[in-house]
């Protein structure tokens, strides 16, 4: 897969605004690759050419973020995950796999929790209630942390403190909510998150049963861009012999 070079981009009106998303046809396994905070779809770019082609892979912009819209509107996990099923309905995809990073691993377990979904794979997932209770709330300045780096990234305010209020509402994963979560899951996990630290992976774990867990060996917080190669390997195993890794195109 070439991220410049075989996607194709394309926006869905979600009702909230425009999402914009990039599309590479296969004849594979489908697969909505979900970002992280204040993040877009070129985090994929180093990701991507590891990926097999026949697999139909979409790189979406949530909303606030990218190319897409950024209504006012409350950038909570259930906007986004809306946003993603009329994506999913626009493109009439009955059977899929939905990757999320970070936030959009939260916004991907959530979708997997609420609707049916062919299997989801959460990489350095946040959303986590013992994360919001156990970081969050006890740094009184990790609010004000969040939205200066999300800002370096993402310069819509509005978006990124919405998103920063949301997180200390009442979307987070509980642990009987993942647990009623029937939808094969794989759990991938930088060995050395400090974001979100191994210990919270190893808990969602625990708590979602049937659940597979890799650790990548040295990674922080984004193994698909540190190690894309091992990377793109678990997820190819996970979802079946839809054909072996590509070696890697220029980037």
């Amino acid at each position: 897969m070439d991220f410049d070079g075989s996607f194709e981009d394309t926006f869905v009106d979600t009702g909230r605004g425009r999402m914009h998303y990039r599309h590479h046809r296969g004849n594979g396994s489908t697969i909505i690759f979900l970002h992280g905070f204040a993040a877009s779809a070129r985090t994929w770019k180093r990701f991507v050419p590891y990926l097999p082609d026949r697999i139909d892979a979409y790189l979406i912009d949530l909303l606030g973020h990218g190319s897409s819209d950024a209504p006012v509107v409350e950038y909570n996990i259930t906007l986004q995950m809306q946003a993603v099923r009329s994506l999913a309905e626009k493109e009439h995809l009955d059977e899929f796999y939905l990757f999320g990073h970070s936030y959009g691993g939260w916004v991907a377990a959530l979708y997997a929790i609420r609707s049916r979904v062919s299997g989801i794979v959460l990489e350095d997932c946040a959303g986590l209630y013992e994360f919001r209770e156990e970081k969050q709330l006890a740094d009184p300045k990790y609010r004000e942390q969040m939205i200066k780096n999300g800002l370096l990234m993402n310069p819509r305010r509005n978006v990124i403190t919405s998103m920063a209020d949301s997180a200390y509402k009442g979307e987070v994963l509980t642990k009987e909510m993942l647990a009623g979560l029937s939808a094969p899951t794989l759990l991938i996990w930088g060995e050395e998150d400090d974001t979100v630290e191994l210990r919270y992976g190893e808990l969602m774990h625990r708590y979602i049963n049937g659940s597979r867990m890799e650790i990548v060996k040295g990674a922080g917080h984004t193994p698909h861009y540190s190690n894309p190669e091992e990377t793109s390997r678990m997820l190819v195993d996970f979802i079946g012999p839809s054909s072996s890794p590509n070696a890697p195109s220029a980037v």
